[in-house]
């Protein structure tokens, strides 16, 4: 299978079959080297935050302790909860507490992709209850076939993007909706079409970070990355994101100081490998980014799609295997 290079490809490995979830009912452009040491300056936001000893830093003053975002990874394994046995998952992400999971899935024997969410008490229990997204089946005139896909969850769980062919079968939109109520099983209302976004060419896989006001996506041929900012009710101009070449499938730290990517720069004509790069304020340009070895696999697509505000575990998915993981470090 080719990787994920275009909107339709992207919805054949959506659309690739059913999850098979635990729990019953809802309850609720040229190759770049491999990551390895930081090479940051001391003042960094992104050091482990370690207090001085020249005096005057206390506990209460002390930065929070971080992964270095470029350090290996000490453990990958698959998402507890989540089988790949019979289904291709991709873009799953997650609240910031890591405890509720979004994705897009397609019912067997039901052609229509559509959004469904999962919970679990704790980081280390399996994700269960799965069931959709409160709020956000399409009416009937939206469409027959519509397929949602790659939902991007605000920090606060009250935001909610996704790209869909709801209403534009020929042509998918970003979409977004809201909700006032925390929890997982409150009901989004009022979903709609993002408004500022471009739609030549199409603009695809959202990520958020924040309460929703920060918006990356990407779009074009080759792929590019772009951020745009909320201003109002819409928002405003998209900027690219200079990575230095090909890029698509962020995921973004919650600080906006770390993006995890998917580009085929440094491999084969059919190989997404992934790569990180990182800045010092949200001002700044990223740094030239790195490959990111030990989440670069043989398969077609690999991208990371959640990063937590510690940088020491990021989710990932494997397109061809359909694998859905986990990547653990330390600081």
């Amino acid at each position: 299978m080719k990787h994920l290079r275009s909107w339709s490809a992207l919805m054949a490995v959506t659309v690739g079959g059913t999850l098979a979830c635990v729990g019953d009912s809802p309850n609720p452009d040229s190759p770049a080297p491999d990551a390895g040491t930081n090479g940051g300056d001391g003042g960094s936001p992104l050091d482990s935050g370690a207090p001085s000893d020249s005096g005057g830093t206390t506990d209460a003053d002390a930065a929070p302790v971080r992964c270095d975002p470029k350090s290996a990874f000490a453990t990958i394994v698959a998402v507890p909860g989540v089988s790949t046995t019979d289904v291709t998952v991709t873009f799953a992400r997650l609240t910031a507490d890591e405890r509720t999971i979004y994705f897009a899935q397609n019912p067997k024997g039901d052609i229509t992709a559509r959004l469904r969410y999962g919970t679990r008490m704790s980081t280390t229990d399996p994700f269960g209850s799965f069931a959709d997204v409160p709020g956000l089946l399409a009416p009937p005139d939206a469409g027959t076939t519509y397929i949602d896909s790659a939902p991007a969850i605000s920090a606060d769980d009250r935001v909610l993007y996704w790209v869909s062919t709801r209403y534009s079968p020929t042509s998918p939109r970003i979409w977004t909706a809201s909700r006032t109520a925390t929890g997982s099983g409150s009901p989004f209302t009022n979903p709609a079409v993002v408004a500022g976004i471009p739609t030549t060419p199409v603009a695809y896989v959202p990520f958020t970070i924040g309460t929703g006001q920060v918006l990356y996506f990407n779009r074009g041929t080759p792929s590019k990355i772009y951020r745009a900012v909320a201003s109002g009710a819409a928002f405003g101009s998209a900027a690219e994101v200079d990575l230095g070449g090909e890029a698509e499938y962020a995921a973004v730290s919650p600080d906006d100081l770390v993006i995890y990517f998917s580009s085929d720069r440094g491999g084969g004509a059919n190989s997404l490998d992934v790569y990180v790069a990182t800045r010092k304020s949200a001002n700044d340009a990223f740094d030239p980014p790195v490959k990111v070895a030990d989440l670069s696999s043989s398969d077609p697509t690999d991208a990371v799609t959640w990063v937590s505000a510690d940088y020491c575990r990021v989710y990932l998915f494997h397109a061809a295997e359909g694998k859905l993981l986990v990547a653990t470090r330390s600081p």
